[in-house]
C-alpha cells in the first residue's frame, strides 16, 4: 500500500488569467503548511503530529505519526507579489496570476 502522502491530489491548472494549484492536503494545519515561490517554482510543503494515548486497566497504549509532504512545481512568467493561497476543507488552492508577456530580444554579437 502506498503511504498517505502519495494519494493525494495535486493539480495545476492554467486560466487566461492564472495558473492555479489545487492540492488535498487532508488532516494537516494551515499554519504547518508553508508555500513559496522562488527560483521559477512554487514549493509547497506541511509537516504533521499525532499523538494518540489511551490508558486501560493494564496497559498503557501510545502511538505517535510524524508526516511531512513536499511537492514543487515549475511555474514561469507570473506576478510574484500578487500569489494568493487559501486553506479550505482539506483543499490548498493557491492562484498565481500571470505576468505580460515579455517580448523576446535579440541582441547580435560581435565576432572580434
Amino acid at each position: 500500500m502506498l503511504p498517505e502522502a502519495v494519494r493525494r491530489r495535486a493539480e495545476l491548472h492554467e486560466t487566461d488569467a492564472a495558473y492555479i494549484l489545487e492540492a488535498e492536503m487532508p488532516g494537516f494545519k494551515k499554519e504547518n503548511i508553508s508555500v513559496e515561490y522562488r527560483d521559477g517554482r512554487l514549493y509547497v510543503e506541511a509537516k504533521k503530529e499525532e499523538e494518540t494515548k489511551v490508558e486501560k486497566k493494564n496497559y498503557i497504549k501510545q502511538e505517535r505519526y510524524f508526516g511531512e509532504v513536499s511537492r514543487r512545481f515549475r511555474v514561469d512568467g507570473i506576478k510574484e507579489q500578487e500569489i494568493t493561497a487559501e486553506y479550505k476543507d482539506g483543499i490548498l488552492k493557491v492562484t498565481m496570476p500571470k505576468a505580460e508577456p515579455q517580448p523576446e530580444t535579440k541582441k547580435t554579437i560581435a565576432i572580434k
